[in-house]
């Protein structure tokens, strides 16, 4: 168990879920995934976080919650109890969009997008 990544969960544990959560282990996942940032071993209590959000505080906290809300409701859907839940978080939007923002720099960072490519996306959603 990562020392770090537990004292991030125990903190929003106690913020969100009154301490009830019980997770087993949480860890850095052992490869580092160009789009994945968080898993879950539902059955096992098991948090895996991408080793690339050690840099970013802020979204790697999101990404923690977002895999608490999930161990809260024993359900691995993104339905809209776990959007209700999500939007609970302290300055939802504003981490969010730090959250989307820190996955584009990582994305560019490593070649998996060019900032052309982001641009002709934006386009094609217009």
């Amino acid at each position: 168990m990562d020392v770090y990544l537990k004292s991030i969960f125990e903190a929003l544990n106690a913020e969100y879920f009154k301490g009830k959560l019980i997770m087993s282990d949480i860890s850095w996942m052992g490869e580092e995934s160009k789009t994945n940032f968080g898993r879950l071993e539902l059955r096992k209590k098991i948090i895996q976080i991408n080793p690339n959000l050690r840099s970013n505080p802020k979204a790697l906290r999101f990404i923690v919650y977002h895999e608490s809300v999930h161990l809260f409701l024993d359900s691995k859907e993104h339905n809209i109890e776990f959007k209700r839940i999500m939007c609970q978080y302290k300055d939802y939007q504003a981490e969010f969009l730090n959250l989307l923002k820190a996955i584009k720099d990582f994305w560019i960072e490593i070649g998996y997008l060019s900032e052309k490519e982001l641009i002709e996306i934006r386009e094609e959603r217009k």
